[in-house]
């Protein structure tokens, strides 16, 4: 009798922790596919000059590191691209990856950019890292650093990660 109870306890132990496995997968997926939306409608807020909703996905002390390695900030952001200094024709997320950490994530990827900075090209691909923070029920991101891919940049995916 005492081996059937603990057998049945440790099967019930481990279908718990299976379920609370499956949970936690959940969880991931469902941030996975938050970042990933909020990667694509931030990239079409550059696109749009859209400096309200560039405000809405930086947080207020967001800190940009930019290909050239200066840096910047969420109003640097929403003026450059208000003002015409920095114009956007083309942003397409290529790839998202996303790992969380408690109330932050990170996300790393390629997107294909078109555009110019002060009248000059700067199209190509980009391989970027932007850190997100949950505030208030929301992510933000408050960290942001993009390096331009030299060479052989990634394949483009088979599919339009930012069409749903």
């Amino acid at each position: 009798m005492t081996k059937t109870v603990l057998f049945a306890a440790m099967c019930a132990g481990a279908l718990a922790r299976g379920a609370a496995g499956l949970r936690a997968a959940d969880r991931q997926e469902a941030v996975r596919r938050a970042i990933t939306r909020g990667e694509c409608l931030w990239a079409r807020a550059y696109v749009a000059r859209d400096a309200g909703a560039i405000r809405g996905f930086e947080a207020a002390e967001f800190t940009g590191v930019y290909p050239d390695g200066s840096m910047g900030s969420r109003e640097h952001d929403a003026d450059a691209v208000t003002s015409g200094r920095v114009r956007i024709t083309s942003f397409k997320p290529l790839d998202v990856h996303v790992r969380r950490y408690g109330n932050v994530a990170v996300a790393t990827g390629h997107s294909a950019i078109s555009g110019s900075a002060m009248g000059e090209d700067f199209g190509g691909v980009y391989a970027w890292t932007d850190t997100w923070v949950m505030r208030n029920g929301r992510w933000l991101a408050v960290a942001a650093q993009a390096t331009r891919v030299r060479g052989n940049p990634p394949p483009p995916p088979a599919h339009d990660i930012c069409a749903d």
